[in-house]
């Protein structure tokens, strides 16, 4: 491995790796990181500034001001994408994060927040098992918005403190593909001393036995750099092979000990929520619109028979991930749907991202986008055509009624704070007979005057109200107890 101050342009774009911050150590494991430099990898970190930075997020401090502190590393992480992708060296479909340690938490949060990001990097990450941060409750929080990405999991697995690691059960029902690389020899805190967090360094004198380093921990650590590079080829660059270092044709790996390493590919869950324990088969699929590329999710139940569906769509500015628990109850009452990004929303950004406020190409157009994929839904063979629904949030709200006075009509609707339902829309609640369900948070003061409306006017539309001021798909987050009751009311009216 060899750096070069201010080396030249690559001539081609390459996959991008962001370190995920954290506190009081080194951003980065900067041994991994040249190797991952010198094998076709832009690698980038950042130094965290804010209130906090040289303290540890499980330091005496409040949940509160932990939730304060990780959500400022995502907030981070995130603008450094968006300028990182606009190096001339960086592949932007192609991005990964990885995490060390207890940065394993922000990281996490990121790629839920974060479509583009394809690929998670955990090492000696222990948010999957038990969190620093108890607010964070993962496997909730994982089935209101999934991990879309692939992961790739190391671990010391060594007994530290007398505990053992043991693959977490979530593993096998990730959506994406997901890989373990554990490593017996090792316990938990030999990464950290073999990068450089040298005691002495960091003013610390007693040293916890299971933090000594040593040849086998050497090895170790060989192994697992070589082993984060072959992953991360399979996954970014679809290497041959099955992702462990022992297929890798162009690393020398003389000396590198592989016994004793153990190698697991888990999942992907096929759609298994974490908590609910319910199959059902969730795939990715496209959809043309204009010149659009519209991403979405596909819930197929169990059952082969036709049945009915459900289309779900996306608020301004946010994207079809929060409807995934949602699926999942539909999917428990043999109710299939589609949920989708709408044009410059989400992954649906071939050719402009939504700005809010600004007219751009992504700007319009949404209700040839809803049309779109009602006519795509209707077309599949396990959809009943004359039993779909359609969920609308906040702007989409407006648009599915528009489509349906276009000729696509719904069997019933369900709104979450439709701040731009028109008065035509409302009117037509109880024209056509089509059953709404109209939900929003009694603190969004704007949508009062809809409520109100809705309410004078309408002797069909239910109108709930919950606490707080969550907006639009915000509401099924803040109580997720709403997507088993939206998914009871639609089966009432769709038919099971």
């Amino acid at each position: 491995m060899l750096a070069v101050r201010d080396a030249g342009s690559l001539g081609e774009r390459v996959p991008l790796i962001l370190w995920s911050t954290r506190h009081a150590t080194p951003a980065a494991q900067s041994v991994m990181s040249e190797l991952l430099a010198s094998h076709g990898y832009v690698v980038a970190w950042m130094r965290y500034a804010g209130r906090d930075s040289l303290s540890p997020p499980f330091d005496n401090v409040s949940p509160q001001r932990k939730a304060e502190i990780i959500d400022a590393h995502v907030a981070d992480m995130q603008a450094a994408i968006r300028r990182l992708v606009m190096h001339p060296a960086v592949d932007s479909t192609r991005i990964g994060v990885a995490a060390w340690s207890y940065s394993g938490e922000p990281a996490t949060l990121l790629v839920q927040r974060t479509a583009r990001v394809r690929a998670l990097v955990s090492l000696s990450s222990s948010v999957f098992t038990w969190p620093y941060r108890p607010t964070l409750n993962v496997t909730a929080s994982l089935d209101s918005v999934p991990l879309r990405a692939d992961v790739i999991l190391l671990e010391e697995t060594g007994a530290s403190r007398g505990r053992v690691r043991e693959a977490p059960v979530m593993l096998d029902r990730l959506p994406g593909k997901t890989f373990r690389v554990a490593f017996p020899a090792l316990a938990h805190g030999n990464f950290n001393v073999l990068e450089g967090l040298i005691p002495e360094l960091i003013g610390v004198t007693a040293v916890q036995p299971w933090s000594q380093s040593g040849p086998g921990a050497r090895g170790g650590y060989q192994t697992a750099v070589l082993s984060v590079l072959a992953l991360l080829d399979k996954v970014l660059k679809g290497a041959p092979g099955d992702g462990s270092i022992g297929t890798m044709p162009d690393v020398r790996r003389s000396g590198v000990p592989t016994t004793g390493v153990s190698f697991v590919r888990h999942g992907p869950g096929r759609g298994v929520a974490v908590t609910m324990e319910t199959s059902f088969v969730d795939d990715s699929v496209e959809i043309a619109s204009d010149a659009w590329r519209l991403v979405g999710n596909v819930v197929r139940p169990a059952s082969t028979a036709r049945g009915p569906a459900v289309l779900m769509l996306t608020k301004a500015n946010g994207d079809r991930r929060v409807y995934a628990r949602l699926a999942g109850e539909l999917a428990r009452r043999g109710i299939g749907s589609l949920r989708i990004d709408l044009r410059g929303h989400g992954e649906s950004t071939n050719l402009a991202t939504f700005v809010p406020g600004l007219d751009n190409a992504a700007a319009g157009g949404e209700r040839r986008d809803v049309a779109a994929a009602l006519r795509w839904l209707r077309a599949r063979e396990f959809v009943d055509s004359t039993r779909i629904a359609v969920i609308g949030a906040s702007y989409s709200a407006e648009a599915m009624a528009d489509v349906a006075r276009g000729g696509h009509p719904a069997r019933a609707y369900v709104a979450l704070s439709p701040g731009s339902l028109s008065e035509r829309t409302i009117a037509d609640i109880d024209g056509v007979g089509v059953p709404w369900s109209i939900i929003v948070s009694r603190n969004e003061r704007f949508l009062r005057g809809v409520v109100a409306i809705v309410r004078e006017r309408s002797r069909t539309a239910v109108v709930t109200e919950v606490d707080g001021n969550a907006h639009a798909t915000d509401i099924l987050v803040a109580h997720p107890a709403l997507n088993a009751s939206i998914a009871e009311w639609l089966a009432t009216r769709l038919g099971r």
